[in-house]
């Protein structure tokens, strides 16, 4: 996802998202807690 948010809340979204797919959820619940 690209957004106009700066550089750091990019890097927090990219690790929230890396840790909901680690903890292995759905793609679905990850796409809502996106």
């Amino acid at each position: 996802m690209k957004t106009l948010f700066p550089k750091k809340f990019n890097h927090q979204y990219d690790l929230h998202c890396k840790h909901l797919k680690l903890k292995g959820l759905r793609p679905k619940t990850i796409e809502a807690y996106s």
